[in-house]
């Protein structure tokens, strides 16, 4: 006997935005669930009801669960303000991954706010507040001794990039920024996000390490200048001014974060770099090393403390290959992609939460996605 097929009364624009919120377009889904484009305009127009069949489909494609398909209305999802610039091209509409990680980012942050209010900790800000008017510079020197890192202790990280990393993003931590890492595509290098006083900065896995450490210093002044948003890092193409304004600040700050002044200029190996032709490619990859940044941050430092011309600068850019992606962390154990994603902050609240009975099992494991097992063997790994 052939099962009568159920169809569901699903709010026109809610079926809109479920699409629209996770980038698809209707063609994408009309080949997801094999219905024709025209048939997918429909739904969306109240024209025709969707089966059951395939709304159960778009809650997977959509990764929301099929309770989303009976809401009244679209919710309220602020969007974070896009500080993208492209140079060639019109804006790009954000990605499917890329708007994944924001909706898991907005949920991780949901989650340590409410966690924070049962623990009576209430948030609060620990970092400044700066505007585009201020020198970058002299903000950059103010947030290191904020963030109690020396030159000393950066320079001494024994030329290890991800050590580096991880010093810098427990610095972060310590001033009460949830620092994530997310799978992204390339439509941007990261992003950072406000809930209520609770501030984040997400990095791009697929982005190789020397390019998340300077992301995670340029999404921090973005935090700083209260303009938290999504960003490629690019200065210059189609944008508004304020957009590019914004970006160059950020930029500038990144750079004279993590090449402070002090030595640099006077350094012989930087004076070497400055005086070869064309740019010794080995010292500068010595001074990259050093200072647990890319050669371009090198470079783009030089350019802006007047030590090279913006035409040498130009000419080294034009010279270089796109920067490769890495491949995501497929063979991550579950309890180092955990640590990887979601950082000490987050995972010690969620511990912290369940050892004074504020949440259970269930909860914990779920926050931290993770199996029962696992999430004891975490425990015992960090306590």
């Amino acid at each position: 006997m052939t099962r009568k097929t159920e169809y569901v009364s699903v709010e026109p624009s809610v079926m809109k935005w479920l699409r629209e919120s996770s980038g698809r377009t209707p063609q994408e889904v009309a080949r997801r669930i094999k219905a024709s484009p025209k048939r997918v305009k429909m739904w969306e127009s109240g024209e025709a009801e969707p089966p059951l069949g395939a709304l159960e489909k778009l809650a997977k494609y959509y990764k929301r669960p099929l309770a989303a398909f009976m809401l009244p209305e679209p919710p309220v999802e602020p969007e974070p303000q896009d500080f993208r610039v492209f140079q060639d091209a019109e804006q790009e509409p954000l990605s499917f991954k890329t708007r994944l990680a924001i909706r898991r980012t907005r949920r991780l942050l949901s989650i340590a706010s409410q966690i924070m209010e049962d623990l009576g900790e209430a948030p609060r800000a620990l970092i400044g507040e700066v505007s585009l008017s201020d020198d970058p510079e002299e903000v950059a020197a103010e947030e290191r001794i904020r963030l109690a890192v020396t030159l000393d202790e950066q320079l001494g990280w024994n030329k290890s990039r991800y050590r580096a990393f991880s010093q810098w993003r427990r610095a972060l931590e310590n001033s009460r920024v949830f620092v994530f890492q997310m799978s992204m595509s390339q439509d941007a290098r990261g992003f950072s996000l406000y809930k209520g006083k609770l501030p984040a900065i997400v990095v791009n896995t697929a982005d190789v390490i020397n390019g998340r450490i300077f992301t995670l210093f340029h999404e921090y002044a973005h935090l700083l200048l209260r303009k938290a948003g999504i960003c490629n890092l690019a200065e210059h193409g189609h944008k508004s001014r304020d957009a590019q304004r914004t970006e160059v600040f950020c930029n500038r700050f990144a750079g004279a974060f993590l090449i402070p002044p002090k030595g640099f200029a006077d350094s012989r190996l930087v004076r070497r770099v400055a005086d070869s032709r064309p740019l010794d490619e080995h010292d500068l990859g010595k001074i990259a090393s050093q200072y647990k940044v890319s050669k371009e941050a090198v470079l783009v430092r030089m350019l802006t403390l007047g030590l090279i011309s913006q035409q040498r600068y130009d000419g080294w850019k034009a010279g270089q290959h796109p920067p490769r992606q890495r491949r995501g962390g497929g063979g991550q154990s579950q309890i180092n992609r955990c640590l990887s994603e979601r950082g000490s902050s987050f995972i010690s609240l969620v511990l912290d939460a369940k050892a004074k009975d504020i949440i259970n099992y269930k909860d914990a494991t779920e926050y931290l996605s993770l199996s029962l097992e696992n999430y004891r063997k975490l425990g015992e790994r960090i306590g």
